[in-house]
């Protein structure tokens, strides 16, 4: 099992051999903000929300990344976004 950093980081990266590097960038500080314990609960948890809307198929779901099947970009969005949600109930 991989931690949401991990997840987090895989998703930047492949955003950026994809051409999406502002969209990395965002994944990158929504993550920094999550895990920033001197935030509020709930600027984390906003933060965690980003970070799985942008999971869904409609968002980065629809980006075309070259080195990857549909199938297998999905899964690891799949897996961020259960990341997420791991990290949201644990707040």
């Amino acid at each position: 099992m991989t931690t949401l950093a991990e997840q987090s980081e895989l998703i930047a990266r492949d955003l950026e051999a994809g051409g999406f590097a502002s969209e990395a960038t965002e994944i990158r500080n929504l993550l920094e903000t999550a895990r920033d314990e001197s935030q509020s609960t709930t600027m984390r948890v906003k933060a965690l929300e980003q970070i799985h809307m942008r999971c869904h198929v409609k968002w980065f779901g629809d980006l075309y990344i070259p080195q990857l099947t549909q199938k297998e970009w999905w899964c690891r969005l799949e897996a961020l976004s259960r990341a997420t949600q791991k990290m949201q109930k644990s707040l």
